[in-house]
């Protein structure tokens, strides 16, 4: 039953990753258009670009990362050891990495709210750009990374005790 959440958790936040990439093509099509044909580009393009689709399609496809064994991993020195003899390095890995996640986790939070509660913003000529929303994209990535993470763990463990 875990399993089948970690998936819809991870297929909706990709989802939303792709649909982030998707309206970020149409919104720099747009622009590229306009400046060509009108000689009137967008403004903020560059600011709705690295704010808003980029932190998207970055922060919510790290879960799905996570899921399907998307990291990189280097094994120079553990490379000629057995399955049973790599288990303590990979739990002692997985248990850093947890630390780490939650870590960056809660520091988004921090980041997310303080940016919240100030409101903060872009200013350009014409308008301003809110950008607090955005930073409640990376307590997300990171949240969903470490919560597939420790599901996979779990699912592990259970699988070794069997």
């Amino acid at each position: 039953m875990m399993g089948s959440n970690k998936y819809n958790l991870t297929d909706t936040l990709l989802t939303l990753a792709g649909v982030s990439i998707v309206v970020m093509m149409l919104h720099i099509v747009f622009d590229v258009v306009s400046l060509q044909v009108f000689n009137l580009p967008i403004e903020g393009t560059l600011e709705f670009v690295a704010n808003y689709y980029m932190v998207a399609c970055v922060m919510l496809a790290m879960a799905v990362m996570q899921r399907d064994g998307g990291q990189a991993v280097v094994e120079i020195f553990l490379q000629r050891l057995s399955p049973l003899q790599l288990r303590p390095f990979d739990m002692f890995a997985r248990l850093l990495t947890v630390i780490y996640l939650l870590f960056l986790t809660v520091a988004g939070l921090d980041e997310a709210l303080d940016a919240t509660q100030q409101g903060a913003f872009l200013a350009l000529l014409n308008f301003d750009v809110l950008i607090w929303p955005t930073q409640w994209l990376v307590p997300l990535g990171f949240g969903g990374m470490l919560l597939v993470l420790v599901t996979q763990k779990t699912t592990s463990n259970a699988a070794i005790n069997e």
